[in-house]
C-alpha cells in the first residue's frame, strides 16, 4: 500500500478493535506533573513491563484574552530484552492540541483520524520501511 493513496474516513461513529489479549494499566507511584505513569499489570516481569504516561495541560488565558490550545500527552513504552540481553525502549507518542472553542464533534472527528493515521494498510510501508511513496 502506498501513503500517496491514503484514504481516511472523515467523521467516523467508532475506532474498532477486535482479538487480542486484554492489558490492564494501574498507577505505580511514579510522579508525573500534570500527569499519571502506570503499567501493565499483567506482565509481572518488571524489567519488560509496559508502561503509559499520560500528561495534561490546560488551556491558558493570555493577558491578551485569547486562550491557548491545551495539550494531551500520551506515551506507551514497551520495553524489548534483546539477543544480547540488553533493553530498548520501544514506543509510541500521541499528541493531541486543540482549541478550547473546538466543539466535541470536531474532537472525536480529529482524534478518530489519528487512530486511522496508525491503522490504515495505507501506512503499513510506511512504518514498516519508512516509504514516503
Amino acid at each position: 500500500m502506498s501513503i500517496l493513496s491514503l484514504a481516511l474516513m472523515k467523521d467516523a461513529t467508532s475506532n474498532t478493535i477486535t482479538g487480542g489479549t486484554s492489558a490492564t494499566f494501574e498507577t505505580d507511584g511514579v510522579e508525573i506533573k500534570n500527569g499519571v505513569h502506570m503499567v501493565d499489570t499483567t506482565e509481572s516481569d518488571f524489567t519488560v513491563r509496559p508502561n503509559i504516561t499520560i500528561k495534561n495541560r490546560a488551556h491558558t488565558l493570555l493577558p491578551t484574552g485569547i486562550y491557548t490550545k491545551g495539550k494531551r500527552d500520551v506515551t506507551l513504552v514497551i520495553p524489548k530484552l534483546l539477543a544480547d540481553s540488553s533493553l530498548v525502549f520501544n514506543l509510541v507518542r500521541i499528541n493531541l492540541e486543540v482549541h478550547p472553542e473546538t466543539t466535541a464533534a470536531e474532537l472525536l472527528n480529529l482524534r478518530l483520524l489519528g487512530c486511522q493515521c496508525f491503522s490504515d494498510s495505507d501506512m503499513d510501508n510506511f512504518y514498516s520501511y519508512g516509504s514516503l511513496k
